[in-house]
């Protein structure tokens, strides 16, 4: 299975609800795309977020859950050696 993330990107910056969805659960999302995705970037990305739409002092007093367009989510892929 190819997974498309220029389409999940995409999607995550067009779509609230997909927006949403992307906020409360970001791990399940990209495996239910068909990312793979292991459990040091899966707790990563879940501190991340949770720490994105709770108590950062840029998004202060906001819910980005309920109101996912204040911020751009971009995909990006490394590999390092």
């Amino acid at each position: 299975m190819t997974v498309d993330l220029k389409e999940i990107e995409k999607r995550l910056n067009n779509e609230p609800d997909y927006q949403r969805r992307f906020l409360n659960d970001p791990v399940g999302l990209l495996r239910d795309e068909g990312l793979e995705v292991t459990d040091t970037i899966a707790k990563n990305l879940n501190d991340f977020v949770k720490n994105l739409s709770g108590g950062q002092p840029a998004v202060a007093g906001s819910n980005l859950a309920a109101n996912p367009q204040e911020v751009g989510i971009g995909i990006s892929i490394g590999k390092s050696f």
